[in-house]
């Protein structure tokens, strides 16, 4: 844990993907606000694209949109490419136990980019519909 201060947040920069609008701040909104908080760099990836974005919930952190609801995920190279720019130290993306099959999609989306950019920092798995039963 590469903690600021007195906390024990995990290092920095955070690279956090979401399936759609909103769902990092029902996810992670609290721990997104606290590392902004403690000066983390954060950014929020989009896999559906921006529709309904609130970009007035911590407009200081990067938000990157990627795809369409219609277009699907996007290619694993291009994401690949996003994780080489921003090289995070942690990545955050939608738990495998998820009950909504799309955000069961969006975990394998994620975890095959990161697979495939060779990526071996810390990766954690949020919940969103689930109450966390694994944890």
């Amino acid at each position: 844990m590469g903690g600021a201060g007195n906390t024990l947040l995990p290092a920095a920069p955070w690279l956090v993907f979401v399936r759609k609008a909103g769902d990092e701040v029902r996810a992670m909104g609290g721990s997104l606000q606290l590392a902004r908080s403690y000066g983390r760099d954060v950014a929020i990836v989009y896999l559906n694209g921006s529709d309904g974005c609130d970009t007035d919930f911590l407009p200081e952190v990067r938000r990157v949109y990627v795809g369409g609801v219609q277009e699907g995920y996007p290619d694993v190279a291009s994401l690949s490419a996003l994780v080489e720019e921003i090289a995070p130290a942690t990545v955050f993306y939608p738990s495998r136990l998820e009950d909504d099959a799309d955000l069961r999609d969006a975990a394998s989306a994620v975890e095959s980019m990161l697979a495939a950019a060779g990526y071996v920092g810390g990766a954690w798995a949020y919940e969103l519909t689930r109450m966390g039963e694994f944890n």
